[in-house]
């Protein structure tokens, strides 16, 4: 339902979570996502277009898939979602487009998903809550070096979000107001809140 803009670490990401609902009962092989953003932008001319933009990603690939992924995409200098906020995605009318596809463990076939977010369902300054029911018992398991633990989705939660902060290291904002000017900056520190 929706995708989020929050920070990880200190770095915002674009952050879309993805369920196989069927989990174990039809685990998805060999598991590709690709992540498009479009949005308009104006040629020096003034003509406006619609422009596609192929994401990066963290992980763009999983050998298996039976639970939740989170897929993210970090909003750093080159993004074009770097310096945007939501407003800024809604007068550009901006379109995140998803696609994952993968092989169907239990009947071989190949099966796609697409999903597309407008600027209406990206969701800045919140992050998705765990969807994990027995989160607890599987951290346990896994610290004791039982692989074989299987996290339980709760399906009521595939779409909870939680408020969160938004912001950028004050350095990156300095080094593109710099490069706007022509001039270099060095340096760390501090964070900045997005307008």
């Amino acid at each position: 339902r929706y995708a989020t803009i929050h920070n990880w670490g200190d770095v915002p990401v674009l952050d879309i979570r993805i369920v196989n609902a069927d989990g174990p009962l039809s685990e998805l092989i060999d598991v590709t996502c690709s992540v498009w953003l479009l949005k308009d932008e104006a040629s020096r001319n003034g003509e406006v277009f619609h422009m596609n933009y192929f994401l990066d990603l963290e992980a763009r690939t999983l050998h298996r898939f039976h639970g939740s992924w989170n897929v993210r995409h970090y909003i750093v200098p080159g993004s074009p979602l770097f310096g945007m906020s939501h407003e800024d995605c809604k007068e550009t009318h901006t379109t995140v487009h998803v696609c994952i596809n993968g092989l169907d463990e239990t009947t071989q076939e190949t099966v796609v998903r697409v999903a597309d977010f407008c600027a209406e369902d990206i969701l800045f300054g919140y992050r998705f809550g765990n969807n994990v029911r027995n989160l607890e018992e599987f951290k346990s398991k896994l610290s004791n070096r039982n692989f074989d633990a299987v996290a339980e989705i709760d399906i009521g939660k595939i779409s909870w979000v939680q408020p969160t902060d938004v912001y950028y290291p004050v350095a990156i904002q300095q080094r593109r107001r710099k490069d706007a000017e022509g001039k270099s900056i060095s340096g760390l520190g501090g964070v900045e809140q997005l307008p």
